[in-house]
């Protein structure tokens, strides 16, 4: 119960954190692209195609792109926003979705280093480090995807952890369902299903040895080969991050 007051505490200091220093109106770059396609609910690439090489259906969200450069999750989410409050400046809000999702990551780091660790004080300085990051400020304070890549991505591993640990299905569904939303923001989350497929031959590997029956000089080379096997998914997870 403590971690879950904390990482709410955390929560709301990141978004006022990110929220006072967020860019507050038009971005540059594809921040432009983002912005525009979050407002419009559009595509920059069907928007340059006449109804007669793009004739859309009539559903709603019908000229989104699922291409590489496109991101699906943020527009519709991004939209949804706009449209809730129209009274607020559009930019703004697009631009405050990343603050959000960066709150939202801040928290659910911390939740999961602490469950790891168990230690308040290094949990909420590696959090800390996070969060003031050049890098991750960045992303929470401009439009970017990746704070809501971020966020579905540990919400995913979360998830995994508890089947790990308790085996009901409940908890695999889920992490496979924010895996899918995280894929449907930006493609590279795929490749989590790629380091999850390391991992787990590492297990399929190792599971059988029995490091007491190996000749004494062995016994060393074999625990780094296990210990590196774990640690692969997390690095591929901080490589695809930053």
């Amino acid at each position: 119960m403590k971690r879950f007051w904390v990482a709410a505490a955390l929560f709301v200091l990141a978004l006022f954190f990110y929220t006072f220093t967020l860019q507050p109106s038009l971005a540059w770059g594809d921040g432009i692209r983002l912005q525009r396609e979050a407002i419009t609910a559009e595509s920059f690439i069907f928007a340059e195609m006449v109804d007669v090489n793009f004739a859309p259906d009539p559903w709603p969200f019908a000229r989104l792109g699922v291409a590489a450069w496109d991101h699906p999750l943020y527009v519709i989410i991004g939209h949804l926003l706009v449209q809730s409050l129209p009274m607020l400046d559009p930019l703004w809000l697009v631009n405050f979705l990343s603050a959000l999702f960066g709150a939202g990551t801040v928290a659910l780091f911390f939740y999961w280093i602490y469950r790891h660790l168990r230690s308040l004080v290094a949990s909420l300085f590696a959090v800390l480090a996070l969060a003031v990051s050049h890098t991750f400020w960045w992303h929470a304070a401009t439009p970017e995807v990746y704070t809501l890549f971020s966020f579905l991505l540990l919400l995913t591993i979360l998830l995994y952890e508890r089947y790990e640990e308790t085996g009901r299905q409940r908890y695999l569904n889920g992490a496979a369902f924010t895996l899918g939303l995280s894929a449907a923001n930006h493609l590279l989350a795929v490749l989590v299903v790629g380091a999850w497929g390391v991992g787990k031959l590492g297990d399929w590997r190792f599971r059988d040895w029995r490091l007491t029956e190996l000749r004494s000089g062995e016994i060393g080379d074999y625990r780094s080969i296990a210990n590196l096997q774990s640690f692969i998914p997390n690095l591929i997870f901080f490589l695809l991050f930053f």
